[in-house]
């Protein structure tokens, strides 16, 4: 949980009363009003634009000739490792948990994920950056 306040006085106070909402190691102040909301995005923004690469990548590594279990041991062991590589592999039957080996049971709906790079796109936008993959990603998820 990413959490914003008006002041950082409050903080702790606004800290404590979230702690019961999940993983108190997962709760961070991020500093003033909006900056949860910015560190949300951000953080969105990203996992759509990885979750993309990891099956962009899947696709070559298997039409090159790689089985789906190697690659995966390859990724896992180097810099290609991620978070959601672990949690949403796009093929099935190699890890246990992952939608792709649970009959892509319902969780995470993923026709969020182009609101959440439009949003991305947007916040780079603002700040005078370029969001050349967030671009490309917008296309992909839009088509």
């Amino acid at each position: 949980m990413m959490i914003g306040s008006c002041a950082e006085q409050s903080a702790p106070n606004d800290l404590n009363n979230v702690c019961s909402m999940g993983d108190s190691s997962k709760h961070f102040y991020c500093g003033g009003m909006g900056s949860g909301l910015a560190a949300k995005i951000c953080n969105n923004y990203l996992s759509c634009i990885i979750l993309l690469a990891n099956a962009e990548a899947m696709a070559t590594g298997v039409k090159l000739g790689l089985g789906p279990k190697l690659f995966y041991r390859v990724f896992n062991a180097s810099m290609g490792q991620n978070f959601m590589l672990d949690h949403v592999y796009p093929v099935p039957g190699v890890i246990s948990h992952t939608p792709s080996s649970n009959g892509y049971a319902l969780g995470f709906k993923s026709q969020i994920l182009p609101k959440d790079v439009r949003l991305g796109v947007n916040a780079t936008n603002s700040v005078k950056i370029k969001p050349s993959i967030g671009e490309a990603a917008m296309q992909v998820y839009e088509n």
